[in-house]
Protein backbone atom coordinates (compact mmCIF):
# COMPACT_ATOMS: atom_id res chain seq x y z
CA UNK A 1 0.00 0.00 0.00
CA UNK A 2 1.59 3.28 -1.02
CA UNK A 3 0.80 6.66 1.04
CA UNK A 4 -0.26 8.64 -1.76
CA UNK A 5 -3.29 6.39 -1.83
CA UNK A 6 -6.58 8.09 -0.71
CA UNK A 7 -9.38 5.08 -0.55
CA UNK A 8 -8.22 2.37 2.04
CA UNK A 9 -10.71 -0.68 1.92
CA UNK A 10 -10.24 -3.58 4.33
CA UNK A 11 -10.57 -6.54 2.24
CA UNK A 12 -9.10 -10.32 2.74
CA UNK A 13 -8.21 -9.18 6.60
CA UNK A 14 -5.87 -6.61 5.24
CA UNK A 15 -5.79 -3.06 4.58
CA UNK A 16 -5.94 -2.62 0.63
CA UNK A 17 -4.71 1.21 -0.91
CA UNK A 18 -6.64 2.96 -4.23
CA UNK A 19 -5.84 6.13 -5.52
CA UNK A 20 -8.25 5.92 -8.11
CA UNK A 21 -10.73 8.44 -6.24
CA UNK A 22 -13.43 8.02 -9.23
CA UNK A 23 -13.84 4.59 -8.88
CA UNK A 24 -16.98 4.56 -7.33
CA UNK A 25 -18.82 7.18 -9.64
CA UNK A 26 -20.37 4.36 -12.34
CA UNK A 27 -21.84 2.95 -9.94
CA UNK A 28 -23.33 5.92 -8.45
CA UNK A 29 -24.16 7.14 -11.93
CA UNK A 30 -25.87 3.33 -12.43
CA UNK A 31 -27.85 3.37 -8.94
CA UNK A 32 -29.15 6.69 -10.50
CA UNK A 33 -30.65 5.69 -13.65
CA UNK A 34 -31.80 2.47 -11.81
CA UNK A 35 -33.86 4.49 -9.34
CA UNK A 36 -34.95 7.49 -12.28
CA UNK A 37 -36.24 3.92 -14.35
CA UNK A 38 -38.66 3.30 -11.24
CA UNK A 39 -40.30 6.94 -11.51
CA UNK A 40 -43.14 7.02 -13.97
CA UNK A 41 -41.24 10.97 -14.61
CA UNK A 42 -38.12 11.86 -13.39
CA UNK A 43 -38.09 13.70 -10.22
CA UNK A 44 -35.10 15.18 -8.10
CA UNK A 45 -34.68 12.63 -5.06
CA UNK A 46 -33.29 13.35 -1.77
CA UNK A 47 -29.46 12.56 -1.80
CA UNK A 48 -29.70 10.35 1.15
CA UNK A 49 -31.73 7.88 -0.84
CA UNK A 50 -29.25 7.73 -3.18
CA UNK A 51 -26.47 7.35 -1.22
CA UNK A 52 -27.84 4.51 0.47
CA UNK A 53 -28.86 2.91 -2.40
CA UNK A 54 -25.28 3.19 -3.47
CA UNK A 55 -24.05 1.50 -0.32
CA UNK A 56 -26.50 -0.96 -0.36
CA UNK A 57 -24.87 -2.08 -3.76
CA UNK A 58 -21.16 -2.28 -3.24
CA UNK A 59 -19.39 -4.94 -2.55
CA UNK A 60 -17.24 -3.01 0.05
CA UNK A 61 -17.68 -1.08 2.98
CA UNK A 62 -17.68 2.73 2.67
CA UNK A 63 -18.70 5.84 4.31
CA UNK A 64 -21.46 7.74 3.36
CA UNK A 65 -19.50 10.83 3.28
CA UNK A 66 -17.58 9.61 0.82
CA UNK A 67 -20.31 8.28 -0.96
CA UNK A 68 -21.54 12.09 -0.32
CA UNK A 69 -17.99 13.49 -1.61
CA UNK A 70 -18.39 11.71 -5.14
CA UNK A 71 -21.84 12.86 -5.72
CA UNK A 72 -21.03 16.43 -4.91
CA UNK A 73 -18.04 15.93 -7.56
CA UNK A 74 -20.03 14.67 -10.05
CA UNK A 75 -22.59 17.85 -9.43
CA UNK A 76 -19.35 20.14 -9.94
CA UNK A 77 -18.79 17.85 -13.85
CA UNK A 78 -22.14 18.49 -14.59
CA UNK A 79 -23.66 14.71 -14.20
CA UNK A 80 -25.73 15.42 -11.63
CA UNK A 81 -27.94 18.67 -11.15
CA UNK A 82 -29.21 19.90 -7.73
CA UNK A 83 -31.56 21.80 -6.07
CA UNK A 84 -31.82 22.74 -2.22
CA UNK A 85 -28.68 23.47 0.07
CA UNK A 86 -25.42 21.39 -0.02
CA UNK A 87 -24.79 21.35 3.96
CA UNK A 88 -25.78 17.77 4.57
CA UNK A 89 -27.59 14.75 1.98
CA UNK A 90 -31.17 15.44 3.51
CA UNK A 91 -30.89 18.94 2.18
CA UNK A 92 -30.47 18.35 -1.02
CA UNK A 93 -31.85 16.38 -4.35
CA UNK A 94 -30.06 14.93 -7.35
CA UNK A 95 -31.30 13.76 -10.19
CA UNK A 96 -28.81 12.86 -13.57
CA UNK A 97 -28.82 15.69 -15.85
CA UNK A 98 -27.10 14.31 -19.17
CA UNK A 99 -25.38 11.04 -17.90
CA UNK A 100 -23.72 10.94 -21.85
CA UNK A 101 -21.28 14.13 -20.55
CA UNK A 102 -19.38 11.28 -18.27
CA UNK A 103 -16.33 9.64 -18.50
CA UNK A 104 -14.54 7.82 -16.72
CA UNK A 105 -11.40 7.79 -17.77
Amino acid sequence: MDDYDCIHTWKYHELWGNHNEDREDDLIIACAKRLQEEQEETHYQVAARLIGEVLGHMEELREVEWIDYRLRQLIQQGIFTYEGELKGILHYKVKLADATNYKPW
